[in-house]
């Protein structure tokens, strides 16, 4: 066989970079769409109405009023819909639904194989009453009226006060009994309602022995397996419910081959995860040409230039 010479050995280099750039960039591409690809009637629609069941709960904390919010038109009015946290978890909330539907349908979910019910018996009991909370939280933010549960401190505050300012100009409003219970709502939210972020937490203390059930959200749940991500790539767990819900697979073929997961496993479970869509041979073919080490690089590279 014979031995290539510098120049050949050159281009192949050049050829190499060229490629692990390329990478890099569709993955940009896929992360910061275009912002002349305007969100859909059905999307804009979908997030007003999470943001109004968020205000609706808020509300009918404050005032024990069942029913539409009465703050909502001055909250929508005054621009609360263009408040960028609130819209992105709208978003997170929508692609997270969206995930459980698919492993739903396909007949994925085994709740009582996953693993956040197997550690209830774990021998480290902080494991194991971190595995009951995640489970807890799971249950009970499942309901909508429960949602506003699951916002960040600062979000949540931001919303209260506003939902307290709009309610005080409705007539008869307790006003001294909204600004007390909305006192109490915001002192009683410690982040312990929100899966999500419990699930980072269990993922933290669950070390490299579950690496292989983590890759996996039948076995691991979908809270798990998104947490175990997160965390092996340093993103926002909300980041990758968008992602891998989103119309292109890319993303989720660069997370996973990054992650090692084995090409005979990817096309069950891109079923599971987005519904047999994406399960053709050629997106078979184009994960084996991902380099796994150019995978982790092209993420990487992303991590260190977001804001």
């Amino acid at each position: 066989m014979g031995v290539d010479n510098p120049q050949d050995s050159a281009a192949h280099a050049d050829a190499d970079v060229r490629a692990a750039e390329a990478l890099r960039d569709d993955l940009l591409a896929v992360l910061f769409p275009r912002c002349g690809a305007l969100p859909s009637e059905y999307v804009q629609s979908a997030v007003r109405l999470k943001i109004q069941v968020v205000v609706q709960g808020i509300e009918r904390q404050l005032t024990n009023r069942d029913g539409p919010p009465q703050s909502w038109d001055a909250l929508s009015a005054s621009g609360l819909l263009r408040e960028p946290s609130l819209v992105e978890f709208a978003l997170a909330r929508l692609a997270e639904e969206k995930l459980k539907l698919n492993l739903e349908a396909g007949g994925a979910t085994q709740a009582l194989s996953q693993l956040p019910v197997l550690l209830l018996g774990h021998e480290n009991p902080r494991i194991a009453v971190m595995a009951r909370q995640l489970l807890s939280a799971d249950r009970s933010t499942a309901s909508v009226d429960e949602l506003y549960r699951r916002l960040p401190n600062s979000d949540l505050h931001l919303l209260c006060w506003r939902v307290v300012a709009a309610v005080h100009d409705v007539e008869g409003c307790d006003v001294d009994a909204v600004t007390s219970k909305a006192t109490e709502l915001l002192a009683g939210h410690n982040g312990d309602s929100d899966p999500v972020q419990l699930a980072r937490k269990l993922v933290f203390f669950l070390g490299p022995d579950h690496r292989a059930t983590l890759i996996d959200p039948r076995k691991a749940g979908l809270h798990l397996f998104i947490a175990a991500l997160a965390q092996e790539y340093r993103l926002e767990s909300d980041l990758l419910y968008r992602l891998i819900a989103g119309d292109n697979p890319f993303a989720l073929l660069l997370l996973l081959r990054g992650q090692g997961l084995p090409v005979e496993q990817l096309p069950s479970l891109l079923v599971a995860l987005r519904g047999g869509h994406d399960s053709s041979p050629d997106i078979a073919d184009a994960y084996t040409n991902i380099d796994p080490i150019e995978a982790r690089a092209a993420i990487s590279a992303w991590v260190e230039q977001s804001p």
